[in-house]
């Protein structure tokens, strides 16, 4: 990793605004680096670890001072980062959770990134979508009509809320308000039961909302 340094020429002020004609220069060069990406990968090898001077780079490179241009950035990607991979997009890639990335699935990101929703409330368009999204899911799973859901960013994300949820119902089963007294103090102690072979998460999820 390479940045600026004091002795360098400083760049001209961040500009805020950005034409119509700049941004779609700007996606068609991100297209080109995403695309070659994801085209080459299957003639390489399923896994390229990282060099050990990259790595170095990256762990010693100190904060940047200013700005850097976006096409030094885009060039920093196809050097430093895209040739060594998780591994997880190869079609020889097997028996892991991660799945591949999918060109349909990085255009989505894109636009959802593009809006920027916050989807806390308000009558706004991505608020109707996740709404109509869990109701899918609900259908698709049998669950009653009135059961509700929400998106979130992950497995360990939805393993967090899961347990949390589960914890009010059953602290409040039990005569225990958390919200307003916490888990202290009670004569009844919550339980947790996994198996044997419950992933990692539940357990370091367990300790967050408290059991």
């Amino acid at each position: 990793m390479s940045f600026p340094t004091d002795d360098e020429p400083s760049l001209p002020p961040a500009r805020w605004h950005w034409s119509r004609e700049e941004m779609r220069d700007l996606g068609r060069r991100v297209a080109d680096a995403i695309a070659d990406y994801l085209a080459d990968l299957p003639e390489k090898p399923v896994l390229t670890p990282v060099p050990p001077d990259v790595a170095k780079a990256f762990a010693s490179a100190p904060p940047p001072r200013q700005g850097t241009p976006i096409d030094q950035l885009l060039e920093e990607f196809r050097r430093s980062v895209a040739p060594y991979p998780f591994g997880n997009g190869h079609p020889r890639f097997h028996g892991w959770v991660n799945p591949p990335p999918h060109v349909v699935g990085v255009v989505a990101s894109a636009l959802a990134a593009a809006m920027n929703p916050s989807v806390a409330g308000g009558n706004h368009a991505a608020v109707h979508l996740e709404h109509q999204v869990v109701r899918w899911f609900r259908e698709l799973a049998g669950f009653p009509e009135a059961s509700r859901g929400l998106l979130v960013s992950g497995g360990s994300v939805a393993t967090l809320t899961a347990l949390t949820v589960a914890r009010h119902v059953a602290a409040a089963r039990g005569g225990i308000d958390v919200r307003a007294s916490g888990l202290q103090g009670h004569s009844r102690r919550l339980v947790l039961y996994v198996g044997e072979e419950t992933h990692s998460c539940v357990r370091k999820f367990a300790d967050i909302p408290g059991s």
